[in-house]
């Protein structure tokens, strides 16, 4: 089998399978028919090999297919168990022999493990390593399976799948990811862009295809680029339904001697998890039309380490989501395809709280309506041409409310010394979120201009709105310091801010087949971005009148053009051994955040003294002192001159498959995050600031500085261009992958790397206070890990019986030791200890196991019962502590939750 020029190139939302057809002499044969054909397909598909022997398939959704050639007075062949998967170009190239009688060859499990034609690099899970892998059956839980990627979270058993997870791959900058449902961006808007307002239905799952890196023109964002496309009906009427359990009677108990030792008893256990799901698909029309459907129950029950109920029972943090997906696909003719889907999901959280020490007063009630449709037209145009058009929305409401039974006496009271929150949430609040997003697409295959080419061009627009609500009981949140009264936080509530952005990319890019070793993808994509609030108005309260604010446009207004370039060398020309290389820019992405910083209608307010003179421990208005320390809209400016930040990306390896259907791979990666922006009070510069020496809390002495009180008050903030403020990522990595053949699979990974720079606290920073430059560099930046590996593979013994692995290793994550203090002029200020990264969390080790029995009878009608070992080593590492100096410094908040088991069962038909 031969490597050789390529006119098609991987679409991000689909696969692809191009090959050449030779003789026995190498001798290119054209007018070969090439037959297509999968479940996956409505019907059949054919092509003719043209005047270079080269045939192609593209826009094909994943799945199993097989091929046939034929060509008079050649024997027919049939190639099967070809897999195809998103963003992959599968490679079948085929000799055929003259026949002298009637014969057919017929070729099975061969394709190549290699691309040798792409240069992008991520983790495909088709449908089968999905269902094998033990896990907590959700989107961020896969993500944590790819070589490289680190995650905010770490669940156990589905402990932590009722909250989305942050992540990191190869150091993309925080927020860095992007959630597409079939190929479309819905990410919510809020933020800077990078978290879902979406929580999925794992078993509507058909593919993920997870991109960490060398991303083509035609994607967005340069960091975790998840596609999930949804599963299909087929001709035969198909589905299945699954149960998980598991609960408090089948875990183990994790607490070391050591945390016993400093008062901890319990840990993060799990009361009970309960997973259900029913799918069914078929055809409406055979061969025409197909319908899938899908709903999901997820219950989570668990107890929360760091606080307990006013009468000492263990608090819960109770979790239930539910979905449903409907899908219709439909044939139109023979070149177009038209498909419409709708995705609801309710997402409540009855007890979500800000950190692992809110009281459940204090917490907030999420319940989370949301819905997602789409539409998809697919147009062949010619043997050359492919039209693809896209269109989704997304809604969303998204409420942090008070607990039922919080009052309006009930304010929210947070001490800042023992991180608590009680009494109340700090706020109530209903955020209102849309998307509207267009995909538009041509590709376009030509030969010659010195080889092949595969063109593709495109316009991506979107429209989003992000409204936000505030109340709160006082207007404040009364605040202490070690349990004594310190200052109040005011609020501008109630008010209603209105936020927009629309968003136009433009983009066009190549898969270059030089010759039958080289392939050269490049593109440029151009993105705007604009920013916009309309006409709004809010009533007054004791602390602040009532206003009416005009509109403002272009908050911000970027215009950004890019390039992307990379190779990909068929060393041995066999198709086994590729050299691949990469460098391109990605923006920075950016939701209504920046919007909302200048926006006066949206939270804003300032802070006051407060003395409790007579102890009723409700702040009166004759014991606040004059403001200090404002914040919000009305303070603050963004820069006209603000530039969005880039990263900047570097790749360079080998992939070789060892032997059939098993691969391996060693890769340099070097990011560059540039051109980030923070705040700085314009109104106090450094100079205002003398040097005093104050008590720690645990009785060290330190240096911070004092800000002069003519000054205090005073607020002009600019979110800018930091000079300096950059990271930088070096690392290498090393994986092995091999597909379900011969009863195993396995996917694996080892990653080295450090990510460094200048570390800032988000937009409400302060580059002229020198308190906050205390110790800001050089830090380990976001979710920096040293080492990070993976495992996970699968092996299928006789009778059906089935073991599953889930190996992963975490370098434990940095954490800031804080040292906060009191008795300077503007109030409280907490100063960092060391450098970012100086202390971490512990290292963890997480191994989940599976054992599965499957039940044939008869057809597809199967039964498989399934037990499932989460945190097989019973490990206790902590994953959050109490990170200011003194007697508790270090104190576990969170730990991992201990060995548990889950019982499951599937039928499918």
């Amino acid at each position: 089998m031969l490597s050789v020029p390529s006119r098609a190139a991987a679409q991000i939302q689909t696969g692809t399978i191009t090959g050449v057809v030779t003789d026995e002499q190498n001798a290119v044969l054209p007018g070969v028919s090439v037959t297509l054909a999968s479940e996956a397909l409505i019907r059949p598909q054919t092509a003719v090999s043209n005047e270079r022997g080269v045939f192609s398939f593209i826009a094909l959704p994943p799945g199993i297919y097989g091929v046939k050639f034929e060509l008079q007075g050649f024997a027919p062949i049939e190639r099967s168990d070809i897999p195809v998967r998103i963003s992959v170009v599968t490679t079948v190239d085929q000799t055929m022999k003259v026949a002298s009688v009637t014969e057919s060859v017929i070729v099975t499990g061969e394709s190549p493990a290699v691309d040798v034609k792409s240069t992008s690099k991520g983790t495909n899970f088709d449908s089968e390593l999905l269902k094998n892998i033990p896990q907590a059956r959700e989107i961020w839980s896969t993500v944590e399976q790819v070589p490289g990627a680190t995650m905010s979270k770490f669940n156990v058993g589905g402990a932590e799948s009722a909250q989305q997870s942050g992540m990191q791959v190869h150091g993309s900058a925080p927020g860095q990811q992007e959630y597409a449902i079939n190929g479309l961006k819905l990410n919510w808007p809020g933020g800077n862009g990078g978290a879902t307002a979406f929580y999925f239905d794992y078993d509507s799952f058909g593919e993920v295809n997870i991109m960490t890196n060398g991303a083509p023109a035609e994607v967005g964002t340069g960091g975790v680029y998840m596609n999930i496309v949804t599963r299909s009906g087929g001709n035969n009427l198909s589905g299945g339904a699954s149960a998980f359990w598991e609960d408090d009677a089948f875990q183990s108990d994790n607490v070391s001697d050591a945390l016993r030792a400093i008062g901890i008893t319990k840990g993060n256990p799990i009361n009970y998890i309960y997973d259900a799901n029913g799918n069914i698909g078929g055809a409406i029309r055979r061969n025409r039309a197909w319908f899938f459907s899908s709903f999901r129950r997820f219950d989570i029950n668990t107890q929360v380490l760091g606080i307990t109920r006013p009468d000492g029972s263990p608090a819960p943090d109770v979790n239930h989501q539910s979905n449903f997906i409907g899908k219709i696909t439909a044939q139109v003719n023979n070149n177009n395809k038209i498909s419409g889907e709708y995705n609801f999901n309710y997402q409540n959280r009855f007890f979500r709280r800000g950190s692992d020490v809110t009281e459940e007063k204090a917490s907030m009630r999420q319940i989370e309506p949301a819905y997602i449709t789409q539409f998809q037209w697919t147009s062949v145009l010619s043997q050359r041409m492919f039209f693809d058009a896209r269109y989704g929305f997304l809604h969303l409401i998204f409420p942090l409310h008070y607990q039922p039974s919080v009052g309006s006496n009930d304010f929210p009271r947070q001490d800042i010394f023992r991180l608590t929150l009680r009494d109340a949430a700090l706020n109530d609040y209903e955020n209102l979120a849309t998307r509207h997003q267009v995909n538009v697409s041509t590709s376009y295959f030509a030969d010659g201009f010195g080889g092949s080419h595969s063109f593709k061009t495109g316009v991506e627009l979107g429209r989003a709105f992000n409204q936000n609500h505030y109340e709160a009981n006082g207007d404040y949140v009364l605040r202490y310091f070690d349990g004594a009264p310190l200052e109040v936080q005011t609020y501008n509530t109630p008010i209603t801010s209105k936020n927009f952005i629309g968003t136009v990319s433009l983009y066009g890019q190549d898969s270059w087949t030089v010759s039958q070793r080289l392939t050269i993808n490049y593109g440029g994509r151009f993105e705007r971005l604009v920013g916009y609030a309309p006409v709004q108005s809010r009533i007054g309260n004791r602390f602040f009148p009532a206003e009416q604010f005009t509109e403002f446009n272009d908050i911000p207004n970027w215009k950004n053009g890019l390039w992307r370039v990379g190779a990909s060398y068929n060393v041995t020309g066999d198709g086994r051994t590729a050299l691949k290389g990469f460098v391109g820019r990605f923006m920075v992405q950016e939701g209504t955040r920046l919007v909302q910083q200048v926006n006066p209608n949206d939270l804003s307010g300032d802070f006051r003294s407060w003395t409790d003179v007579n102890g009723n421990n409700i702040a009166e208005l004759a014991e606040l002192g004059p403001p200090t320390r404002p914040y919000g809209g009305k303070v603050n400016k963004i820069d006209p001159g603000l530039k969005q930040p880039y990263s900047d990306e570097l790749s360079v390896g080998i992939e070789r498959e060892i032997v059939r259907n098993l691969s391996t791979s060693l890769t340099y990666y070097r990011r560059n995050n540039r051109r980030l922006f923070s705040g700085i009070n314009r109104a106090v510069g450094p100079e205002a600031y003398a040097p005093i020496v104050l008590t720690a809390p645990d009785g060290s002495s330190v240096t911070a500085y004092n800000q002069d009180r003519a000054t205090l008050g005073r607020a002009d903030r600019l979110i800018t261009n930091i000079p300096g403020l950059q990271d930088t990522y070096n690392g290498v990595e090393v994986t092995v992958s091999k597909r379900m053949t011969r009863n195993w699979q396995l996917l694996g990974g080892l990653t080295i790397g450090k990510d460094e720079g200048l570390y800032d606290r988000g937009l409400n920073d302060d580059f002229n206070n020198p308190n906050l430059n205390i110790n800001r560099e050089p830090a380990r930046i976001s979710l920096d890990s040293t080492y990070v590996g993976k495992l996970v593979g699968t092996y299928v013994f006789p009778r059906q019986v089935t073991i599953s692995t889930n190996l992963r290793y975490f370098t434990g994550q940095p954490v800031l030791k804080n040292i906060p203090l009191r008795g300077l002029n503007q109030g409280t200020v907490t100063i960092l200890a060391e450098p970012r990264g100086a202390t971490r969390l512990d290292d963890v080790t997480l191994w989940d196991v599976r054992g599965s029995k499957r039940f044939r009878f008869g057809g597809a009608r199967e039964l498989e019962l399934m037990v499932d070992v989460f945190n097989l080593l019973n490990q206790s590492a902590n994953t959050a502590i109490i990170n200011n100096v003194g007697s508790l410094f270090g104190r576990p908040t969170s730990i991992l939750p201990p060995r548990v088991a889950r019982l499951g069962a599937r039928v499918t038909f």
